[in-house]
C-alpha cells in the first residue's frame, strides 16, 4: 500500500527538533519529498541526515518564517528544487515567553510570542498558497496551535492570544482558499514530550505527572502522536477536511 504522502513535495517549518522534526521523519516515510525549515542549519541538517540515511528524501533551506523576504525565499527554494509545493506544515514557533499577569508582560516577550508563533503561521500560508495557486493543482497547509488557545491560563495568556489567532487565521484562510482547491486545517497539541517540554519539566520538577493525572488517557503525548495527525490532513485521505480545529490532547482540554 503506498504512503500516506507518496509523491507529495512537503514543506516543515520548525523542523529541527520536537514536533517539527518528529513530522519530517514520518512524512518522508510516507513517502513525502520533505524540505526542513529553521532557523538553526545544523538541526535541520541533521534532520535531513536521519532522513536520508533510511531512504527518505529530504532537503533543508534555513529561514526565520517570522520574516517575510526569508519565507518567500525559502518557497523559491522548495518549487526550484521540486517543481512545486502540495503541503505544508507550519510548525515553527516558540513557548510561553512572558509569563504572569497581562500586566507585567513585556512587550519584547509579547512581540516575541506574536511572531514566532502567529506571524509566521501567516506568512507560510501567504507564501505557500500563493505557490499553490500559481501551479494550479491545489494542496493542503497545517498550521500548529495549542490547547493553550481553548483555556485561559494566567500563566502563559500571550501565547494563548497568539496561538488563537493561528487558529483564525486559518479558518479565514479555509475559507478563501477552499475555491482554489486548497485545504488549511490546525492542529492542537497538548502536553508533548519534545526539548522545550523538558526544559519545563526542569524548571518546574513533576509537571509531567501532575498533567498526566487531569488527562483522561493518563500521559503527555508523543511529538510522533501530533505527526500522524499532521499527515493525515496533508494527505489526500483528509480531501473534504478543510478550517477544522483538531485536538490532540488526550482528552485534557475537553
Amino acid at each position: 500500500m503506498a504512503g500516506l504522502l507518496t509523491d507529495k513535495v512537503v514543506l516543515v517549518t520548525g523542523g529541527g527538533r520536537g514536533i517539527g522534526a518528529a513530522s519530517a521523519r514520518l512524512f518522508a516515510a510516507e513517502g513525502a519529498a520533505v524540505v526542513l525549515a529553521s532557523r538553526s542549519s545544523d538541526e535541520i541538517a541533521a534532520v535531513a541526515e536521519t532522513i536520508e540515511a533510511i531512504g527518505g528524501k529530504a532537503s533543508w533551506q534555513r529561514a526565520d518564517v517570522s520574516v517575510g523576504d526569508e519565507v518567500s525565499a525559502l518557497i523559491s527554494f522548495v518549487v526550484s528544487r521540486h517543481g512545486r509545493i502540495d503541503g505544508a506544515f507550519a510548525c515553527a514557533g516558540m513557548g510561553s515567553g512572558g509569563s504572569g499577569s497581562v500586566l507585567d508582560i513585556e512587550e519584547k516577550d509579547f512581540d516575541a510570542s506574536f511572531d514566532a508563533n502567529t506571524r509566521s503561521a501567516w506568512l507560510t500560508v501567504k507564501h505557500v498558497s500563493k505557490a499553490m495557486i500559481a501551479a494550479g493543482k491545489g494542496g493542503s497547509i497545517v498550521t500548529t496551535s495549542s490547547i493553550a488557545s481553548t483555556m485561559t491560563n494566567t500563566r502563559g495568556g500571550i501565547y494563548a492570544a497568539a496561538k488563537h489567532a493561528v487558529d483564525r487565521i486559518s479558518t479565514v484562510a479555509a475559507r478563501e482558499l477552499g475555491p482554489l482547491g486548497i485545504r488549511v486545517n490546525t492542529i492542537a497539541p497538548g502536553a508533548t514530550r519534545t526539548e522545550m517540554f523538558a526544559r519545563w519539566e526542569k524548571s518546574k520538577p513533576g509537571i509531567t505527572e501532575e498533567i498526566a493525572r487531569t488527562t483522561p488517557l493518563g500521559r503527555i503525548g508523543e511529538a510522533s502522536e501530533i505527526a500522524e495527525a499532521a499527515a493525515w490532513l496533508l494527505s489526500d485521505r483528509a480531501s473534504y477536511v478543510s478550517g477544522a480545529f483538531l485536538l490532540v490532547d488526550g482528552a485534557r482540554s475537553v
